[in-house]
């Protein structure tokens, strides 16, 4: 007869980082201040494109909403312009990784949207992992047998609610034709994708040139 694997005592033990004493004195780095002030500016942009972002997107959904009242169905990516940019615009399931909150879950219920659940999750309760340590050749084998297992040995995650293929059907079939309704649910189960170009004169660095002067005054409007 095999012997067991004990999974607990195998595991692959992760060293420690050593602690300092003392810190070190800084070092002269050549290059570090660029580095360092790209850094803050790509974190700081972050920040910029979000509220920047916000009203075209609200832009997109209004479209996508009159178009689906209008078509009576889901509607077709469409193109858009301004000046030197051109952009794809969709509408996309809400990803499953984005769970509906209570509110959110309310108002689609009350309409009668169907919806999804995301699966559960087991885990070891942190508060027996002793116990867990103390017996785990035994739990490799078979935990379930071993008595005196505590009845709260393992956890579970509440299942989340999430949006599917069959509630973006509904949607766009039974409340296309209830236009208040669909401006409430809509931006609740979809959300924008914007696929933007820049496409400014034949070389990289002419069009890097142009974009950097655009957002360059957006910047400088915010510092001010």
């Amino acid at each position: 007869m095999s012997k067991t694997l004990d999974l607990f005592k195998t595991a692959t033990v992760v060293p420690s980082p050593k602690s300092r004493l003392e810190k070190a004195p800084a070092i002269e780095l050549k290059g570090l201040e660029i580095v360092a002030a790209i850094d803050h500016v790509q974190k700081w942009l972050k920040m910029v494109i979000k509220n920047v972002k916000a009203p075209v997107h609200a832009t997109i959904m209004a479209k996508m909403v009159a178009a689906t009242i209008k078509l009576g169905q889901r509607p077709e990516s469409f193109e858009a312009q301004e000046g030197m940019a051109t952009s794809n615009n969709q509408l996309r399931k809400r990803a499953s990784d984005q769970p509906l909150n209570p509110i959110e879950i309310a108002l689609c219920e009350k309409h009668d949207v169907p919806l999804g659940q995301a699966g559960e999750a087991l885990l070891f309760n942190p508060k027996h992992m002793q116990w867990v340590m103390d017996n785990s050749k035994a739990l490799s084998k078979a935990f379930a047998n071993i008595k005196g297992c505590p009845e709260d040995l393992i956890l579970k995650t509440e299942p989340s609610t999430i949006v599917t293929d069959e509630t973006l059907d509904y949607v766009f079939t039974k409340l296309a034709k209830k236009p208040k309704v669909l401006v409430e649910v809509l931006p609740v189960v979809a959300s924008v994708a914007i696929i933007p170009k820049f496409d400014f004169g034949n070389e990289d660095d002419e069009r890097n040139v142009a974009a950097f002067d655009i957002v360059h005054k957006v910047l400088s409007v915010g510092i001010r």
